[in-house]
């Protein structure tokens, strides 16, 4: 019984300490870039978040630097909409992706994109694609249900 007791008592301190390490490990990815405006000036007073586009969660959030380079680190394996806001607001400015992240050969291997460019001159690409996916369920909704102003009757 004693031995019981105490492979029980291990399994619960390797799970307690082991789990948050597995975990870590698969949160080894980032997102880089910059983000310039129409002119290539860099923007002051600005944040980049990465949103997940599985679950709509942001991920991660940074201010970018003087040059207007950010770094979004700590993320994991996923696609992300990168998406630019000023910062302590949550209006979106414009976005750029998705980009995916897929883990490194190792667990230390940290895994990401860089290079990524945010350019503002440009129609918010995440918010068009959202909009167009909407009216295409909007329209597949009132053709099953048979409204009775659709043609098809």
């Amino acid at each position: 019984m004693s031995n019981l007791k105490a492979g029980v008592a291990w399994a619960l301190v390797g799970s307690i300490l082991i789990a948050p390490l597995s975990a870590a490990g698969e949160s080894k990815g980032y997102l880089s870039g910059d983000a310039r405006t129409e002119t290539k000036q860099p923007y002051a007073d600005y944040s980049v978040r990465a949103r997940s586009v599985t679950d709509g969660t942001v991920q991660g959030t940074t201010i970018l630097d003087a040059q207007g380079n950010f770094l979004l680190e700590g993320l994991a394996s996923g696609k992300f909409i990168v998406e630019l806001t000023r910062t302590g607001q949550n209006k979106v400015i414009c976005s750029e992706g998705p980009f995916e992240i897929k883990p490194g050969a190792t667990a230390e291997t940290p895994f990401g994109r860089g290079e990524i460019s945010i350019k503002c001159n440009q129609p918010v690409a995440a918010w068009l694609l959202l909009a167009g996916a909407a009216a295409a369920g909007v329209t597949a909704g009132v053709v099953a249900t048979g409204d009775p102003a659709s043609p098809s009757r």
